[in-house]
């Protein structure tokens, strides 16, 4: 079993949940995305961006 961490560009909502179907199903703990802004048209603020950021900094640096 393996933790896997899937990140990308939000416009790919199709291929993020079929990759996290496909790994899930092979046996391995998924980390995605929370929502997909780009590819469902949400707004986030300029705020939320940068939180976003620092969780995505947090996380892989």
């Amino acid at each position: 079993m393996k933790v896997i961490t899937l990140c990308g560009s939000t416009k790919f909502k199709e291929q993020f949940e079929k990759a996290n179907a496909y790994h899930t199903l092979q046996g391995n703990i998924v980390i995605s995305l929370g929502f997909f802004e780009q590819s469902e048209g949400i707004k986030i603020t300029q705020e939320q961006a940068e939180l976003l950021k620092e969780i995505h900094n947090h996380l892989f640096h």
